[in-house]
Formats: C-alpha cells, structure tokens, sequence
C-alpha cells in the first residue's frame, strides 16, 4: 500500500506536530539529497523550522562510508531536516537518532537494540539503518538524519537479504504513516530538549546490543581488523581494545559481531 503526504500529515498531527512541513515522493533517489536540495531553496516555510522528506521507494540512498540503502515499496525512507542544531551535539546525534528509532520500535513490540553508532537490529538482523548529516553555520547546523526501516517482507533489497529482517517477520504490524510521526515525535523531542553528550549516551546503552567484552570486526575505510569491544565513552566514541593489548577510543567505522568456534 502507499501514501500520500496527506496521510504523513495527519500522522504528525496526531503526535502532536502539525508544524512540520512534509515533502513526499513516490520514488526518489536519496531523501537526504533531497532534503538537502530543499533546504538550499531557503523557503521561508523551513528557513527556521523542521521538515520531513518521505519516499514510497528509494533508490539511491547512502549508508555509512560507501555503504547503500536500497527502500523498496513496503519500507520507510524518510529524512527528518531540523534548524538551529546546537554544534556541541552533532557528535552524539548519531547514537541519540540510533536509540530514538530503537524506543520507538519498543513500543510497538519489537525487541529492538542497537550497535554502535547506530544500526538497529533485531536478533542480529538489521532492521534500520541511520545517516544523520549536517550543514554547520558558526555555532549551530541544519541537521538530516536519514532513516530507512525495513518494514514489510517485500521492502528488503534482495542484494542485502542475508543480515536484514522486517518488522512484519516479527509479528510487528504498524503503519507506515504513524511509525514516520513517531519517530519525527521522538527525534525532535531529543534535539529541542538539548540533553548533556552523556545523556544521550546513556539512552543509547540502555538499548545497546549486549556484545561488550566479545570480540568483533571493525571495519573502517575497506579495512577489517579484531577488536574487543568495552564501552563507549560520554562522547560517543567507541572504546576498544586492539589485538596488540592497546585500549583506543573510535569516531568511525562498522562493527560486526565474531562468533568464535571453540574446541
């Protein structure tokens, strides 16, 4: 079934934002190029104010690195573009933008959690993937946070069936208009209540997957390497220690759990 912007509005509405403009597309490349191009218009309607932009299918969308996120009908592609974004905060927008989207899928009865930065999973199937990006002017940014879920069984990509998992594989039911204003609701919760880089650190353990202490792949800029994975510290960043003993603190890359055989 697909959508048109005015089920998108009323949704927001319902959750209590009917002040968020919606810009829908049947299909689109990228929502956050999108999204990005509409804000250079400078439109008075979203100069100082927060917009949505929702595809039916996407077919050009970007993960981390060179990664993609192909949405076919049945999934949400959606981009949440918020103004006057504190620059103290980007760092940690990711994890806060990771465990919003994980809360949200609780709620619902999926048994979400969430791998650094921002992966969420169910069982260890991906469920959503996230790219939160920013445009900063002086102190403060225009943030576009990048959501794809994966919600009915046709929306995976069948390049990237093995890993993925929908929320309808899980007995999880929802409406795509509703699951969009949810966590448009949530997001922008986070970002006007401008909690403390520990705070929001903190609400991204308390949905974390619980791998700490195993050994994992890192995978940062086409190169893997062995890690044992520790915390993540109050700035976001992931600590680990390599092969070598020593203890390192990470702003990037792609962890991926390691299921060792034993004898």
């Amino acid at each position: 079934m697909t959508f048109g912007p005015a089920d998108y509005e009323r949704a927001l509405a319902a959750a209590g934002l009917p002040e968020v403009t919606v810009f829908h597309r049947r299909s689109t490349g990228s929502t956050n190029d999108d999204a990005r191009e509409i804000a250079g218009r400078g439109l008075p309607l979203i100069e100082s104010a927060a917009a949505i932009v929702v595809a039916e299918t996407q077919t050009k969308g970007r993960g981390r690195g060179s990664n993609a996120w192909f949405s076919p009908v049945g999934s949400v592609a959606l981009t949440i573009t918020i103004p006057g974004v504190p620059a103290s905060v980007l760092g940690v927008l990711p994890l806060g933008a990771g465990a919003a989207v994980a809360g949200v899928l609780r709620e619902m009865g999926a048994p979400a959690l969430v791998k650094w930065p921002n992966d969420v999973l169910i069982g260890e199937a991906k469920v959503c993937g996230i790219l939160c990006e920013s445009s900063l002017l002086g102190n403060a940014a225009r943030v576009f946070i990048g959501i794809g879920i994966n919600v009915e069984p046709d929306s995976i990509d069948a390049s990237a069936l093995q890993g993925a998992t929908t929320l309808r594989s899980h007995g999880i039911e929802v409406s795509r208009p509703k699951l969009v204003a949810d966590i448009t609701a949530r997001v922008m919760g986070l970002v006007r209540n401008k909690p403390p880089a520990a705070e929001v650190v903190a609400g991204w353990k308390a949905v974390s997957v619980p791998w700490w202490g195993e050994e994992a792949a890192l995978v940062d800029g086409g190169t893997e390497r062995r890690v044992t994975l520790l915390d993540v510290n109050p700035e976001g960043h992931l600590v680990v220690r390599d092969q070598g003993g020593a203890i390192r603190s990470l702003v990037s890359g792609e962890v991926r759990r390691v299921r060792l055989t034993r004898s």
